[in-house]
């Protein structure tokens, strides 16, 4: 079986012949995550969603600038605590150095001041940590199709 790449609008189109034309879109993930054990977690949890493509990971800001420039993402997923650069930082280096990457925050801080802030630097949206396994999906969905996501800590700052 002959798998068939190409793509269209930053989404990655996967054409497997045998399943008679189905199409399925991906998009490419690329993880911006300090802790070890998170970024394997959101590996696996990427991997088990079809929907979406894990390219690439790093452990800190400057890390990721260096390794983005080669490897191309739709989104990244960014922690606020990192080392060095802080994730609110990143997110105003990742909106100019790679306009059309979406950026979503992978957050543990659920306060509102977090929120404002990171959407304030160009941040797509905002995704707690606690809400990564019923959320992760559909974050990533609304921020490629042009909305903005605030999960639970966004939604109660909504009037």
């Amino acid at each position: 079986m002959s798998e068939k790449n190409s793509y269209s609008n930053g989404l990655a189109e996967t054409i497997i012949p045998a399943q008679k034309g189905m199409t399925e879109k991906t998009c490419r993930l690329f993880v911006i995550e300090d802790h070890e054990i998170m970024r394997e977690t959101l590996q696996l949890l990427i991997r088990r969603l079809p929907a979406l493509e894990w390219v690439g990971e790093a452990g800190d800001g400057y890390e990721a600038l260096e390794r983005l420039a080669e490897t191309p993402a739709d989104v990244a997923l960014v922690d606020i605590s990192l080392p060095g650069m802080n994730g609110i930082e990143l997110i105003r280096h990742l909106k100019s150095q790679f306009p059309a990457m979406k950026t979503l925050i992978v957050s543990g801080h659920e306060e509102e001041l977090y929120v404002r802030q990171a959407l304030s630097a160009g941040a797509h949206g905002y995704l707690q940590k606690t809400h990564l396994f019923d959320a992760l999906e559909t974050a990533v969905k609304t921020v490629m199709s042009g909305k903005t996501y605030v999960g639970e800590t966004g939604r109660r700052m909504m009037p």
